[in-house]
């Protein structure tokens, strides 16, 4: 994927990284039900640290936008259920 983002050097670097996946799930350039890149491709994308990484996707976790499946890997889920727990 060629880069849609530029490191700005007055907000943190997780913030950002954080943005441009949320934008990139509202536009459906990971599309719904479909699998989120692994955390290494993420790491070496945006060449930030793994726990940077972790971070990110912890939040958007925790907002029900991903969802893990042990085994499988970290999926979209749909619109209708964003900020809905992952739990469920």
């Amino acid at each position: 994927m060629s880069q849609d983002w530029e490191w700005d050097q007055d907000r943190t670097i997780w913030e950002q990284m954080y943005e441009v996946l949320r934008s990139r799930i509202e536009q459906g350039i990971y599309p719904s039900r479909s699998a989120v890149p692994s955390l290494d491709r993420l790491q070496q994308e945006f060449g930030v640290a793994r726990v940077t990484v972790q971070k990110v996707m912890r939040i958007l976790k925790d907002e029900g936008m991903i969802k893990t499946i042990v085994g499988k890997g970290t999926f979209v889920r749909p619109p209708e259920e964003w900020g809905q727990s992952s739990d469920r």
